[in-house]
C-alpha cells in the first residue's frame, strides 16, 4: 500500500541501504526496491565453478521471505527509536510472532536483536510482543530483564492473563495442563 504512512519517504532514506546490512545477518541473498513498482525484488550470488553469476528475480523460501520482512521491519523501528523525523509519529511498538518459520539458531539471533533495539528505545517507544515460541520468549526475558511477562491461557470459558514473575520458562507448563486434561477427557478443541 503506497498510500500508507509507513513508507513515507524509503526512497530518501535509503532504505536498502539500512536493510542490507540486518539482512546479511540472516541470509546470504540481496534485493532491490523497485520504487515505480513498488516491488521488492531478490538476488542471490551463486558460484559456477570459478566464475560467479548473480541471479536476479528469484524465488526465495518462506524463511528467507520472513527474514526479509523482518529485516525492513527492523529498519522502520530503528528510524523510529533514534526519532527520525518520517517516523515521529510511531509512539507504539506491536511485535506479534516474528520468528515463524524460523529455525532455533535465527530465533535466537532475532530476539537478541530485538531486544537491543528496544533497551535502545530507552523508553520513548511502548512496545508489546507476542509469541508462543518459548525459546524466543526466553531469550527475549533474559535479554530485557525488566519486561512485563504473561501467560495466556484458558480455563473453562474463560481466558486468564496470568504474570509469570521470574520464572517465565515455565510458561509452557500451562499447555502441558491442558494436554494432559485433553488426555484424561478425551475431548479436544480448536483453541
Amino acid at each position: 500500500n503506497t498510500d500508507s504512512r509507513f513508507f513515507d519517504g524509503l526512497q530518501e532514506l535509503e532504505m536498502e541501504n539500512r536493510i542490507r546490512p540486518l539482512l546479511r545477518r540472516y541470509a546470504d541473498l540481496d534485493f532491490f526496491i523497485d520504487y515505480d513498482q513498488s516491488t521488492v525484488n531478490f538476488v542471490r550470488e551463486v558460484q559456477n565453478g570459478e566464475h560467479s553469476e548473480t541471479i536476479e528475480y528469484i524465488k526465495v523460501s518462506r524463511c528467507e521471505e520472513n527474514i526479509f520482512v523482518w529485516c525492513f521491519f527492523l529498519a522502520v523501528a530503528q528510524l523510529a527509536v533514534d526519532g527520525q523525523e518520517a517516523y515521529a509519529w510511531v509512539k507504539h511498538l506491536y511485535i506479534d510472532d516474528p520468528i515463524s518459520s524460523l529455525d532455533d539458531n535465527n530465533a535466537i539471533a532475532v530476539a537478541s536483536h530485538l531486544a537491543g533495539l528496544l533497551k535502545s528505545a530507552d523508553g520513548r517507544i511502548r512496545t508489546v510482543l507476542s509469541t508462543h515460541h518459548h525459546l524466543f520468549f526466553n531469550v527475549m526475558c533474559n535479554e530485557l530483564r525488566k519486561p512485563a511477562r504473561y501467560l495466556l491461557s484458558k480455563e473453562a470459558d474463560q481466558f486468564l492473563l496470568t504474570d509469570t514473575g521470574n520464572t517465565p520458562r515455565f510458561h509452557h507448563i500451562a499447555v502441558l495442563k491442558q494436554l494432559h486434561e485433553v488426555a484424561e477427557s478425551g475431548k479436544i478443541y480448536t483453541y
